[in-house]
């Protein structure tokens, strides 16, 4: 009874200071309340079974283990606490059962576990999705829009709104004359300049109406840290420079560009992303992926004439020196690269030869011949 009593007076406690903010400490009451919960199980079960009950500390070593893993999510922290404290294996099986049963219940209580829980409840978390791992390998400059309007930082204010009216832009960049990214002007925030146009205009340029510390990023930044700078930021665009904060100006990045790179990836990810490259289609056919051996660097498909010699149909092409624009269709006259990945469809037998003839530069000799 009073170890049980001790336990939940401590688990109150300890609840209470959490709460409230006090420095109460969270691995000394982990251990307290485990040790406890042990002590007053080993007392219960050997109320009801004597001779087949253990002694008191191995329970409360095991309680122990299992609480820190639950409150942690971390058993293989709880087991090798245990085994460290005990220098004794023995009570490994009843240990592991004991933290894989505590980690089962606790992440089904609550799925964040005592460290990461406050994080969450502030919209915080660690869990990284795919999307964000997928952005995270895909650069500005792959997917940025390049021909874009653009305004001299010397424009006067009649032309910036007849420049705002012709765009779909939601903002102009305002450029110096080396190039240089100056400062964007919102397009929506000209509405307050629309009735004092003619008066403002002789006296106000495209640099006094731009806004100098708008966020940037480079051609190598990643799409997720565009993605976290525009929701940061409230944005829908951000324009991109050659370096980090100024630099010439180079084109701009959207909302838009991001989700039809996702998009993409996504597909990619769905079709072609599995660890079996072979996607099985009817009895005999399937699509596998074909990577251009450097024997036939420089051919083309219309050369090899898959098709006509092997019976196999290419249906895209990933280009290696540029693998983040993804698969595309393949173009008949251009010249392969070494490295270069094919999505072919066909008979197993006729892909096999197809690869087999690409390796040993037979498909090449035969195309020049």
């Amino acid at each position: 009874g009073m170890l049980f009593a001790l336990m939940v007076a401590k688990f109150i406690a300890s609840s209470l200071s959490l709460g409230c903010g006090a420095p109460g400490g969270v691995f000394g009451p982990i251990f307290f309340i485990g040790t406890m919960a042990g002590g007053a199980c080993q007392r219960a079960f050997a109320s009801i079974i004597p001779n087949l009950t253990g002694p008191r500390g191995s329970y409360a070593l095991v309680s122990l283990g299992a609480f820190l893993a639950g409150t942690t999510h971390a058993p293989l922290t709880g087991l090798f606490l245990l085994f460290e404290m005990t220098q004794n294996y023995t009570v490994a099986i009843p240990a592991m059962i004991a933290t894989i049963a505590a980690l089962a219940v606790a992440r089904a209580i609550e799925p964040e576990s005592i460290d990461t829980y406050r994080l969450a409840r502030e919209g915080k978390t660690l869990h990284v999705d795919q999307e964000r791992i997928a952005l995270s390998q895909i650069h500005v400059g792959s997917v940025m829009t390049k021909d874009v309007t653009v305004v001299s930082g010397s424009a006067k204010l009649t032309d910036v709104l007849r420049l705002a009216g012709e765009t779909h832009q939601g903002i102009l960049p305002v450029v110096d004359d080396e190039g240089e990214l100056a400062g964007v002007i919102v397009t929506r925030e000209l509405v307050g300049v629309l009735g004092s146009r003619e008066e403002l205009s002789p006296l106000v340029n495209a640099f006094d109406l731009c806004e100098r510390e708008y966020p940037t990023v480079t051609p190598d930044s990643s799409l997720d840290l565009a993605a976290q700078t525009m929701e940061a930021e409230g944005v829908d665009e951000l324009p991109v420079t050659e370096r980090q904060h100024g630099g010439r100006f180079l084109g701009l990045v959207t909302r838009y560009d991001i989700g039809k790179a996702l998009n993409r990836v996504t597909v990619s990810l769905s079709t072609l992303g599995t660890q079996d490259s072979n996607i099985f289609w009817a009895t005999g056919y399937r699509i596998t992926r074909v990577v251009v051996p450097p024997e036939a660097k420089g051919t083309t498909l219309r050369k090899l004439a898959p098709r006509a010699r092997y019976g196999v149909s290419v249906l895209a092409v990933r280009d290696a020196e540029d693998p983040e624009a993804g698969f595309i269709p393949p173009a008949p006259d251009r010249a392969l690269n070494a490295g270069d990945v094919l999505v072919t469809a066909g008979r197993s037998a006729d892909l096999r030869r197809f690869s087999r003839a690409l390796v040993q530069g037979e498909a090449t000799q035969s195309s020049s011949t």
